[in-house]
C-alpha cells in the first residue's frame, strides 16, 4: 500500500507565513473600516486614505487566498479571484484619485490664508489636473441636440447621420461621439470663472464641442492630440490636428481615415467643416485644451521636476507662440500664469510666456477669493464612468 506523500516542512512554514500575513491584513482592514465609520464626512483626505488602506488590505487578502487555493489544487475559483482583484484595484485607484483631489483643494485653501498667489495658482491647477481622469455625461442630450443643429445632421432611410470634421463626410450617428473641449467634469461654474461671464451656459453648447469618431474622441479626451489654428488668419478660422504623444499615439491604427492609416496621418490634417457652414468651436476652449494637453503630456514624461521644455522639443510639440499666434483674450490672467508656471517658464518675458499672457483677460478684484470659491465648488467626489452619450 503506497503512502500518502507528506508535504515538505518548508511548505508548512510558507503556509503559516501566508496565514500570518492574512491575519495582519484583516486587522488592517478592520481598523481602516472602523476609522472610516468614525469620520463625520467623506469629503476629506482622511476618509479616502482609510478607504484606500481597506482596499489595499482586501487586495492582499484576496491574493493570499488565491495562492493558497492554487497550492491546494483548487483551480476552479481562479477566475473569481482575478475578477475580485480587478474590482479591488479599481477601488484603490479611485481612492488614490480622491486623495489627490482633496489634498489639492486643501492646499488651495492653505495658500489663500497666506495670500500666496503663486502657491494658490499651483494648487488650483493641480486640482484641475487631478479631475482630468473624470468622465461626466450630465445634460448630454441637450449637448447632442446643439451639436447637430450647429454642425449639421440629416436622416437617410430613418438612419441619423452627423457631419464628421475628420473626413469631411456624413457619418452614421452611432459611430460618432459628442466630444467636449472644456471638460464637463469641471462644471459650468469653473468654466464661467476661467473664461468670464460670456461663457455662461456654454459647457453643453456646440461652441464647446464636436462630433468625433470614438477613437479620436478618446485620444482628444486623454490629451494625446489637440486642435490648433492653421497658419494665417482666415474667416472663418481654419483648424488642424496635431499629435502630441509621438511615442504612444503616433503609430496607433486610425481606420477612420483608411485601412492602413495611423495617427501620424492625422497630424497637421485640417478639420473639414460642412461647406457653407461658418460655425466653429470657440478658440478659447481649444486653447485651454491645448495648454492642458501640453501639461499632461509633459507630466507623463516626468517633466514636473525640471520644466516641460527639457522633455518636449520643437519637433514634438511646437512652441506655443508659434502654434497659437492668433489674437484673442481667452482666460483670466491668474489661469494663464498658472499654466506658465506649470509648464516651467521661469521668465515671463520669453516668447512663449509673453504670447500666453497676450491671451489673458484682466483678473477680478477679489481674484484669490474667487479662485478659492471655485475650488470648493468643484465636484471632486464623483467618478462617473462613461455612459450612453444621449439622444440620437
Amino acid at each position: 500500500m503506497s503512502q500518502v506523500p507528506i508535504p515538505p516542512r518548508d511548505s508548512f512554514r510558507a503556509f503559516g507565513e501566508k496565514m500570518a500575513q492574512k491575519k495582519e491584513a484583516e486587522k488592517t482592514r478592520r481598523e481602516a473600516q472602523k476609522s472610516t465609520e468614525s469620520l463625520a464626512s467623506w469629503e476629506s483626505v482622511e476618509y479616502w486614505d482609510c478607504r484606500k488602506r481597506a482596499s489595499d488590505a482586501s487586495l492582499a487578502i484576496n491574493e493570499i487566498d488565491r495562492e493558497v487555493a492554487e497550492e491546494k489544487g483548487e483551480e476552479g475559483g481562479r477566475i473569481n479571484y482575478l475578477k475580485r482583484k480587478v474590482e479591488l484595484e479599481e477601488e484603490s485607484e479611485t481612492a488614490a484619485r480622491k486623495i489627490r483631489r482633496y489634498k489639492a483643494r486643501e492646499r488651495t485653501a492653505e495658500a489663500a490664508t497666506t495670500k500666496n498667489s503663486a502657491s494658490m495658482r499651483a494648487s488650483y491647477l493641480e486640482l484641475m489636473m487631478s479631475l482630468l481622469s473624470k468622465t461626466s455625461r450630465a445634460n448630454q442630450d441637450a449637448f447632442v441636440v446643439d451639436l447637430k443643429k450647429q454642425y449639421g445632421s440629416k436622416v437617410i432611410s430613418q438612419n441619423h447621420f452627423v457631419w464628421n470634421t475628420v473626413t469631411g463626410t456624413w457619418r452614421y450617428r452611432g459611430d460618432m461621439t459628442a466630444a467636449h473641449l472644456f471638460p464637463l467634469s469641471f462644471g459650468q461654474a469653473t468654466m464661467t470663472y476661467i473664461f468670464g461671464n460670456d461663457a455662461e451656459e456654454e459647457i453643453n453648447k456646440a461652441a464647446n464641442g464636436l462630433f468625433l469618431p470614438g477613437v479620436i474622441e478618446r485620444a482628444l479626451d486623454r490629451h494625446k492630440i489637440a486642435i490648433v489654428p492653421c497658419e494665417g488668419e482666415t474667416n472663418p478660422q481654419e483648424w488642424k490636428w496635431i499629435v502630441l504623444d509621438r511615442g504612444g499615439q503616433w503609430n496607433v491604427p486610425l481606420e477612420v481615415l483608411s485601412e492602413t492609416s495611423t495617427f501620424a496621418d492625422l497630424h497637421q490634417r485640417k478639420l473639414i467643416f460642412q461647406p457653407g457652414n461658418s460655425f466653429r468651436p470657440r478658440a478659447r476652449y481649444l486653447y485651454f485644451h491645448y495648454v492642458m494637453a501640453i501639461l499632461r503630456t509633459g507630466r507623463g514624461k516626468n517633466a514636473a521636476k525640471a520644466g516641460l521644455g527639457k522633455y518636449m522639443t520643437e519637433s514634438t510639440t511646437p512652441a506655443i507662440d508659434k502654434v497659437w499666434a492668433t489674437p484673442g483674450r481667452y482666460l483670466r490672467e491668474s489661469m494663464i500664469r498658472a499654466f506658465i508656471e506649470g509648464i516651467g517658464h521661469e521668465d515671463t518675458n520669453d516668447g512663449g510666456a509673453k504670447e500666453m499672457l497676450s491671451h489673458a483677460m484682466e483678473d477680478l478684484p477679489n481674484e484669490m477669493a474667487k479662485m478659492l470659491e471655485d475650488a470648493n465648488e468643484m465636484k471632486v467626489e464623483s467618478d462617473k464612468e462613461e455612459e450612453s452619450d444621449g439622444e440620437w
